[in-house]
């Protein structure tokens, strides 16, 4: 039986690994260069970008200062996703107070929301009333982001988004952080440079990427310090590995032929003016630093007149719309495709088939009638995503168990309620 094994973020999130998810990357890094190990490469970067105006200082800074406004558009999902987290029983009382106290917060936020909003019944009484002479174009009837909360809101909220800075790592705070500080976003308004050819923005996106794959490879090297690798090294031999993840354990794992970089990975780089991609030398033994003064610097040039010179690592950022870079993704993407077809069993680990990440889902929607495990702590935000691909509404799973954790199953699906670490892989 072919078994394809497709991994996400979670996965190296897992107990022994611990790497950041993409919600606690902008504290993270911007601690990380502060540190012996990260200023030389902040250095490094910002000599080979002159006149870079980013820094991650200033990008906390403003927005800690747009924080009212934030708030504003994205209460919904920040009270879901701690309403969520405050059903685990590994959350302790000081955190549910605080949980309790944020969505307490939010929840008139969100009822004033709904109170002003313009509804069908109203719009057709004016309508009616006016014979269509006024034209109904606005959604609600007070413009809410011209309000202004109070100094206690205020107050109470900046110090609980300060504290998310100094706790990446927080169950209920970094729910908050990860609406309010979007790397995505950052990603997103930088890369848009390389199809404008605007200076600043290439500028940005280099600056960005480049702390990215340096704190993830220094993340990384942590990790492989204390081998065998969790959850890798427990997978069957014989099989194939998806891997929506830039690190080298799955390569490690698996090796090139077994191991499929979906998104890119923190081993090669690309060189944008004409999508050459390069394997980095000595991967494993590189000092960070070095090759981004040798390296990246001797290939990068900003010179007046000229198109800009650079290269970035080459990892597909997260943004919603993917872009290629480089003619060998094409190759993984087809291979990926492939594999999945061919198999008979999927494994879905720590990937929450986001919308997102539509691109990968379509993979799985054309296969879905495949035999199908997936393992997620959150195994009810999963099944809730799911609805994308399989329609399923909650109550046509049947509540079961797997290998002693909760599941729910619909026909060939499973979702179980599991840590990556926590299953018997000899045993599926």
């Amino acid at each position: 039986m072919k078994t394809v094994v497709i991994c996400g973020a979670g996965v190296d999130k897992s107990d022994g690994i611990n790497m950041p998810l993409a919600s606690e990357l902008v504290p993270h890094i911007r601690d990380f260069l502060k540190t012996s190990e990260g200023q030389p490469i902040d250095k490094a970067l910002r000599n080979i970008l002159p006149h870079l105006h980013f820094s991650y200082d200033k990008f906390i800074k403003d927005a800690i200062d747009k924080l009212s406004n934030e708030f504003r558009w994205q209460v919904a999902d920040i009270v879901d996703r701690i309403n969520r987290q405050l059903e685990s029983d590994e959350i302790n009382d000081t955190d549910k107070k605080m949980g309790r106290l944020i969505v307490a917060l939010l929840t008139k936020i969100q009822k004033l929301q709904e109170d002003v909003r313009l509804d069908d019944e109203t719009e057709a009484l004016i309508n009616e009333v006016f014979e269509g002479e006024i034209p109904v174009e606005d959604d609600n009837i007070i413009d809410l982001p011209k309000l202004s909360f109070t100094d206690v809101f205020n107050t109470v909220m900046r110090r609980i988004f300060e504290r998310s800075l100094d706790e990446p790592s927080h169950p209920i705070l970094q729910y908050v952080r990860g609406n309010l500080m979007d790397f995505e976003r950052l990603l997103m308004d930088s890369f848009i440079g390389f199809y404008t050819n605007t200076e600043s923005q290439i500028k940005n996106y280099m600056y960005l990427s480049w702390t990215l794959w340096a704190y993830l490879k220094h993340c990384e090297a942590a990790c492989l310090k204390d081998l065998p690798t969790p959850f890798y090294c427990d997978l069957p031999d014989d099989w194939t590995m998806i891997t929506l993840n830039y690190t080298s354990f799955a390569r490690k794992r698996f090796g090139d032929d077994r191991a499929l970089y979906f998104h890119g990975d923190l081993s090669s780089f690309v060189r944008m003016r004409d999508r050459q991609l390069l394997p980095i030398d000595n991967y494993d033994g590189i000092k960070i630093a070095d090759f981004i003064k040798d390296i990246v610097g001797e290939n990068t040039h900003f010179d007046k007149g000229k198109s800009p010179s650079c290269v970035v690592p080459s990892i597909v950022p997260p943004l919603k719309m993917k872009p290629v870079l480089s003619n060998a993704f094409i190759d993984i993407w087809y291979r990926s495709k492939d594999a999945i077809a061919k198999a008979d069993k999927l494994v879905v680990v720590g990937y929450s088939f986001n919308y997102a990440d539509e691109h990968f889902n379509d993979l799985i929607r054309r296969h879905k009638n495949k035999s199908i495990l997936v393992i997620d702590p959150y195994a009810e935000g999963v099944r809730g995503n799911l609805r994308n691909i399989f329609s399923h509404g909650a109550d046509d799973y049947v509540s079961t168990q797997f290998q002693g954790k909760p599941c729910f199953c619909k026909d060939g699906l499973k979702i179980t309620k599991a840590k990556a670490t926590e299953i018997d892989w000899t045993k599926i």
